[in-house]
């Protein structure tokens, strides 16, 4: 039993000769077969019953709704430059 197993599994197989096509005729195939629309589904009709409640888990697992930060203050523009070519004071020593 299992020599019959081993002959079976390590036996070549033959596959039948490939349908003759011509070179160029296959090339636009393959890439039409990967270029064209895929289709989509169709979208199925709102059913008209109540929406449906989270679940339990979703209501423990799921990401928290957070607020909005508010926007951060505007900067003077040009602060670093005034800053650098600010003339200096003498009067102050």
């Amino acid at each position: 039993m299992p020599l019959a197993f081993l002959r079976k599994m390590l036996t070549w197989e033959r596959l039948p000769p490939p349908p003759a096509s011509t070179p160029g005729r296959a090339r636009r195939r393959w890439a039409a077969l990967l270029l064209r629309p895929e289709p989509l589904p169709e979208a199925p009709p709102p059913s008209p019953a109540r929406p449906a409640r989270p679940g339990l888990l979703r209501l423990l697992l799921a990401p928290e709704p957070l607020p909005r930060d508010p926007p951060a203050p505007a900067r003077r523009r040009g602060r670093w430059l005034a800053w650098l070519l600010f003339p200096e004071r003498l009067d102050d020593r």
